[in-house]
């Protein structure tokens, strides 16, 4: 046996991981246990005393108790899957294997179900347009039907492969942060994140492939597709150093993922772009987010350990520098280096738990989009869309956001929590609903 071999064979077994902290898989599984129990002719029960969820975290006795016996309103962020879970059996709705991922959708052809996908995978793979390969048969997707989450395919025998146009933008939080290192140059930061990916078109694979562009005109799409994911991950940013390069990022999530034992899947890398940071002014960097919505915070050991895997990466990319690989490492490893030694000067910082919600209140306060400004509208299939948000008011129903007339002459109305600022690039404003009056929020 190949000594390489033989001392795989001889590492030490991998821990496991339950992500019990997950609010999305605590909810899930509350939404199942809550049917078995009344099932059993149950009509409330104390989850916090029960032998049976011993070890389990607070939060899921507390999500249980509600929904055996309602005394508060479900969480914005959890309501759509209390929706779906109304709809059917909340078993089927949330498998065990995808509890806390977005609702999935449907391949059809000709009437026929061929399978299921994600929503991440629609994005990326059976995007309006795409060729998709499924079963070893080659279709391509005639249309994308966001009111039953269905792709329609169409056989496409000899079509070219194509490749989605996507475009993804991170909009960390550091209101609060799990955890936060600085110096007079930048910083890294452990901060929840608001992920926004659109795929805009595709473009047929190959040398001079056309693009195509979604639009009125397109057969495929009248508009862009996208999607919303709230998650957690660490971003960093210094002044003089090349961090924002995604090949750096990469690097040091395949140093992370190695090290760690993380399924490279599970976590991403993207630029970033935020206002209000520890430097005190808008700066743009790179980010490392969990890519489950909801967070299993599977990144928090990369904050903990960041200067060591910027250490083991630059070492990583040595390697393939020496060994003649066809990456330009060497632009790497200058990259690298400063990273390492901006890293050296950073300094603890105190913080804060940070809260999930987009929205704050305090007294009678509200924290509202401002009109003229972009936001993205929750559908209830998980998705997003941005809309440009004309004003806001008091209904009968409760606070709700107009959107501009369209070519009907129609103002459409929408409840205010199911608009979402765009990261830290939509302006907010303060309102008290009580008196109108409006303070704008720097």
């Amino acid at each position: 046996m190949p000594g390489g071999f033989s001392a795989w064979l001889g590492r030490p077994s991998e821990s496991n991981a339950l992500y019990l902290e997950n609010r999305f898989l605590q909810y899930a599984h509350a939404l199942c246990a809550a049917q078995e129990f009344r099932a059993r002719g149950v009509a409330a029960i104390d989850a916090a005393g029960s032998p049976a969820f011993a070890g389990l975290p607070e939060t899921f006795a507390a999500l249980l108790a509600n929904e055996m016996d309602p005394r508060e309103p479900v969480s914005d962020d959890l309501y759509a899957m209390k929706q779906r879970a109304s709809t059917g059996s909340p078993h089927h709705e949330f498998p065990l294997r995808t509890a806390g991922a977005q609702p999935s959708w449907g391949l059809v052809c000709r009437g026929e179900k061929q399978g299921m996908v994600t929503h991440a995978q629609m994005l990326r793979e059976a995007y309006p347009g795409a060729t998709y390969g499924h079963n070893r048969r080659t279709f391509r997707v005639t249309r994308v039907n966001r009111n039953d989450r269905t792709v329609e395919l169409a056989g496409a025998h000899y079509a070219a492969p194509t490749f989605p146009l996507l475009q993804v933008m991170a909009f960390p939080s550091f209101e609060k942060a799990f955890g936060l290192r600085r110096s007079d140059v930048g910083f890294v930061a452990e901060v929840t994140v608001q992920v926004h990916a659109r795929v805009v078109g595709f473009q047929t694979a190959g040398c001079g492939g056309d693009k195509h562009m979604y639009g009125p005109a397109s057969p495929f799409s009248a508009g862009e597709l996208g999607g919303l994911l709230s998650t957690t991950g660490v971003c960093w940013f210094f002044d003089g150093v090349p961090a924002g390069s995604e090949t750096i990022g990469r690097q040091i999530v395949e140093a992370f993922c190695s090290d760690f034992a993380i399924h490279p899947g599970d976590v991403e890398v993207s630029p970033f772009i935020a206002r209000a940071t520890p430097l005190g002014r808008e700066v743009r960097g790179l980010v490392v987010y969990d890519a489950t919505p909801g967070s299993l915070r599977l990144t928090a050991q990369l904050f903990t350990n960041f200067a060591q895997l910027v250490a083991r990466a630059r070492e990583r990319a040595a390697q393939d520098d020496a060994a003649g690989g066809d990456a330009p490492e060497g632009e790497s490893l200058d990259g690298l280096d400063a990273l390492l030694t901006a890293v050296s000067g950073l300094q603890e910082q105190r913080v804060d738990e940070p809260e999930f919600s987009p929205f704050r209140r305090a007294d009678d306060w509200l924290d509202m989009v401002a009109p003229g400004e972009t936001a993205l509208l929750m559908e209830s299939d998980g998705t997003a869309m941005e809309v440009v948000v004309e004003s806001f008011r008091c209904s009968p129903g409760g606070v709700v956001y107009g959107f501009p007339r369209n070519a009907k002459g129609e103002r459409r109305w929408v409840a205010h929590a199911r608009v979402r600022p765009l990261g830290c690039t939509t302006r907010m404003v303060r309102w008290n609903p009580e008196t109108d009056e409006r303070v704008a929020v720097a």
